[in-house]
């Protein structure tokens, strides 16, 4: 496990109130019982966070840590590129 998915199931399991060893990265946030109130308020988080901003299509995609790792990494790059 690298930082950014140490980060990123530290605020799934902040704003769920679970511990975060109960998060498993490939597991569906959703199987998990995250409802998408939940799911907007993670994806909020991390993009305050991260400082980053997802486009709409992408939301629809990300339902585990491991795709939500995968969306900041491509909108950091494309940041970076647009700088």
């Amino acid at each position: 496990m690298n930082n950014m998915q140490t980060a990123l199931i530290a605020i799934i399991a902040k704003l769920l109130g679970k511990d975060p060893s109960e998060i498993d990265p490939a597991q569906s946030l959703t199987s998990a019982g995250v409802d998408s109130l939940e799911m907007v308020e993670i994806i909020t988080a991390v993009e305050d966070e991260f400082d980053v901003r997802f486009e709409d299509s992408m939301l629809d995609k990300i339902d585990s840590v491991v795709q939500l790792q995968q969306a900041v990494e491509s909108a950091l790059t494309m940041r970076a590129h647009a700088a």
